[in-house]
């Protein structure tokens, strides 16, 4: 299941994921050999006119920088942003690309949160058409979109039915009528699929789950290589809505980041076992799991 298809590739994830914090300009000098965590609140300028890199920590602090660059990096993007939570990465998402009275064609296997986010906020406040569609089939998410379509939106895996979309067959959709495409990639996360490479246009996470890996940090992210993308979430984050990543979650994720590889094989091979427990068992009737050939069992 894994997208990386030789030791070689493997090795490469694992060494950015214990490493790429390590490469940011963040340490001053003092050779930390992991991020330290910036808590101050604003930063001293050497004058009135020579502006450091970092001012004040809602616009940008070193910590939140370092991961954000071992984000993009995990995700082969050029741009990371880090939010307190995974619905403020999707709302600061479908607030900064989607105006009022738009048009969203979305998968309709996703997270409970996004769909009343999409339903409530998004449609019932911004005037927002929404097109739920089982973008399993990529027919349906093309028979979909519209000339006013603003956004494509998938979930895969999806939580909780971990249902699976051809990510690469709806970015040529995306492209096609020149429309962004955004994937919630949080249940595969970096380790096991890549939404840019396959053609997304920008790919979210909730840190909750397995980048920070411990249950003790609550956070988002967005990866982009699109510059414009960047910039218009980039000024959500940091003076629109003000939604950025405290300084010590983003040392908590970047820490859990560095085992990433070897829990996510462990959570594989466990999950696999436990799907193959169940799609034996008398009383159970189905078992959705990517990989897993389940019919009704009786």
């Amino acid at each position: 299941m894994t997208r990386h298809n030789n030791q070689s590739d493997g090795n490469r994830f694992a060494t950015i994921a214990v490493g790429a914090a390590e490469t940011h300009p963040h340490r001053g000098g003092t050779n930390d050999v992991i991020p330290p965590i910036h808590l101050s609140s604003t930063f001293e300028w050497t004058s009135g006119q020579d502006a450091n890199e970092h001012d004040y920590s809602r616009e940008s602090n070193p910590t939140r920088a370092a991961l954000e660059e071992q984000l993009a990096r995990l995700e082969g993007g050029e741009h990371g942003l880090a939010f307190a939570s995974g619905m403020a990465a999707t709302a600061t998402t479908m607030l900064s690309l989607v105006p009022p009275g738009g048009h969203v064609v979305s998968s309709d296997s996703i997270y409970s949160g996004t769909e009343k986010l999409l339903t409530e906020h998004v449609a019932g406040h911004l005037g927002v058409v929404i097109d739920f569609v089982d973008a399993r089939d990529p027919d349906n998410v093309a028979d979909a979109v519209s000339a006013d379509t603003d956004l494509i939106w998938a979930e895969t895996p999806s939580n909780p039915l971990i249902r699976v979309c051809d990510i690469q067959a709806i970015a040529d959709i995306a492209d096609d009528h020149d429309i962004l495409f955004g994937v919630d990639s949080t249940f595969a996360s970096p380790y096991y699929q890549a939404p840019l490479e396959l053609g997304a246009d920008l790919v979210v996470h909730s840190t909750t789950k397995y980048l920070n890996g411990h249950s003790d940090s609550i956070g988002g992210a967005v990866v982009t290589d699109d510059s414009a993308v960047f910039e218009q979430l980039a000024f959500a984050q940091r003076v629109g809505l003000g939604n950025m990543l405290s300084p010590f979650d983003c040392y908590l994720v970047s820490r859990g980041i560095k085992t990433l590889p070897a829990r996510m094989e462990h959570h594989e091979r466990n999950a696999m076992a436990v799907a193959r427990f169940l799609e034996s068992h008398g009383r159970v009737a189905r078992v959705s799991y990517p990989g897993l050939e389940s019919h009704p069992t009786r």
